[in-house]
């Protein structure tokens, strides 16, 4: 392809009207919005692939996600966590665009259900890739704050084993203690600190979700609301008494070890839960693979494939109401009288940010095949639609 911004497709600048016409993006990325091309969307943007206009074999995806970009000028690269390799600015409409890894491998846990045989050791892989970039991003005084199976990606449909930790649209400095006074991520993954409102809250909230992900992957349901019939007010009632316990149906095939991690990470008391670093050392990590290979979690398999068979229909019902949601805000907007639009040169600019070639880490939400519209949506969508749309909502993430 030529270099210059018009040969990117029609679509990208009817979609992005007021993109400078020197926009250095068009020029150096092919990008596509076409639904074909859409690989995720979150609370704050959408993600696509693009590819380099010199050399169309490297495949990266581009985000217009402009709350990450200050967390992801400061990580550097680090295996499993998504690398930031461009960002430019549009000074009109006061966004950025950043360009990552391409990730087409899909979530983790739907991955997990194609295997024949699901072993402690393929949990304890996750826990360890999870562990490691929570003990990376702490280090570099970080805290992600969305913790979550959705936010476990794979590189490839042909590889198993690279996982990259996604989405740091709520990720913060500890040090912000505005930033870590503010009660957001999921719900079911929600530290017992942050339920009760006692900020500022620390990394070790971190901690505590990797340990619901852990107790997730072993007994293949989580420790709270494990079938998503719970309103929340009930929810943050079991997680404040840290009402939780080891099921023996399925954990009397766990090793004792892993068991002892969990309730470590999942401790109440914040001074008593381990850090990320701390828990890199503990005892399951120094087990032979041998061991944790021969123990098969059969009934953790069939729990798992059930709840993620549920959090999906959760996944369709939450688009259902984002769905009514926007077409009755784009009504509302279509009533109202609509204000003169500024020009570009009288936005008030961005502070200038050079094209940089940094490494460092963001993502999306994986996205949801848009479903239909209540009047002609499954009964088992309406129901779940109807459960969850009273009860009130955390900034959920879900």
């Amino acid at each position: 392809m030529g270099a210059g911004a018009s040969a990117a497709p029609a679509a990208f600048h009817a979609h992005f009207a007021d993109v400078p016409d020197d926009d250095a993006m068009l020029e150096k990325y092919d990008i596509d919005i076409s639904d074909a091309n859409l690989l995720g969307e979150g609370q704050f943007g959408r993600c696509y692939r693009c590819a380099l206009r010199d050399d169309p074999s490297q495949k990266f995806a581009v985000d217009n996600i402009k709350r990450e970009i200050i967390i992801l000028h400061e990580i550097r690269a680090h295996p499993n966590v998504l690398h930031l390799y461009d960002y430019f600015e549009d000074k009109c409409e006061q966004v950025a665009y950043i360009v990552t890894d391409l990730l087409e491998g899909g979530e983790l846990f739907d991955r997990l259900l194609d295997k024949v045989i699901y072993s402690e050791h393929d949990a304890r892989q996750v826990v360890l890739v999870m562990l490691e970039a929570c003990s990376w991003l702490h280090g570099r005084g970080l805290c992600h704050r969305d913790f979550k199976p959705e936010n476990l990606i794979l590189a490839s449909k042909d590889d198993d084993t690279t996982i990259h930790l996604v989405d740091f649209g709520l990720a913060a400095h500890v040090d912000d203690e505005r930033a870590m006074k503010s009660q957001c991520g999921t719900p079911q993954f929600l530290a017992p600190e942050i339920v009760e409102g006692n900020p500022p809250y620390g990394p070790k909230t971190d901690c505590w979700a990797v340990g619901v992900i852990a107790y997730n992957l072993l007994h293949g349901l989580p420790p709270f609301d494990p079938y998503n019939d719970m309103d929340q007010g009930a929810l943050f009632d079991d997680i404040r008494r840290n009402n939780w316990k080891f099921d023996p149906v399925t954990f009397d095939h766990v090793s004792d070890e892993a068991k002892d991690l969990i309730a470590k990470l999942m401790t109440k008391d914040v001074e008593s839960r381990l850090t990320a670093e701390q828990a890199l050392l503990h005892p399951w990590f120094q087990m032979g693979e041998h061991a944790l290979v021969v123990k098969h979690l059969d009934e953790t398999y069939q729990n798992l494939k059930t709840w993620n068979a549920r959090r999906k229909l959760r996944q369709v019902a939450h688009t259902v109401r984002t769905s009514i949601r926007m077409e009755r805000m784009a009504r509302a907007h279509a009533d109202a009288a609509p204000a003169p639009a500024p020009a570009c040169d009288e936005a008030p600019a961005l502070p200038k940010q050079p094209s940089t070639h940094l490494v460092g880490s963001g993502g999306v939400t994986p996205y949801t095949t848009p479903a239909a519209t209540p009047a002609n949506s499954p009964p088992a969508v309406a129901r779940e639609l109807e459960a969850s749309s009273s009860a009130p909502q955390l900034e959920d993430r879900s």
